[in-house]
């Protein structure tokens, strides 16, 4: 289940953030002056692939790989990094946060469901 960290160290300059977390999923959440969800990423790990999706207001969502900086033998460890563009979201991604978003606030959890959801489908294409 996630379960929020309390204490998450907020950045000068940028929206108030909440970070929630389970075994699999890293989930961090900006809101607005009034509230409002402004921004979220999303990172999880599905057999071994590490991804996150990221969504700002304005913005459309994007699902990346996840570089985790192993280098090999005899090489430091770099920081994790966002890589390329990971196509679309694995449904199994989608229903493990459905799963583990079980205790979360309802509003908070449809709308991070809806932005897994969309990234899984693919952009909505208007003609």
């Amino acid at each position: 289940m996630l379960r929020e960290i309390r204490c998450v160290r907020q950045v000068p300059g940028e929206p108030f953030r909440r970070w929630f977390r389970s075994e699999a999923i890293d989930l961090f959440v900006w809101f607005g002056k009034a509230g409002e969800v402004v921004g979220l990423r999303f990172c999880y790990e599905d057999g071994g692939k590490e991804g996150a999706v990221s969504w700002w207001e304005g913005g459309s969502v994007e699902h990346r790989g996840i570089d985790d900086g192993e280098r090999g033998p005899g090489c430091f460890k770099q920081t994790p990094i966002l890589a390329g563009n990971a196509g679309l979201l694995d449904e199994r991604v989608v229903r493990l946060f459905a799963t583990e978003s079980e205790q979360m606030d309802g509003e908070l959890a449809m709308l991070v469901g809806a932005k897994l959801r969309e990234s899984a489908r693919g952009p909505v294409r208007t003609h």
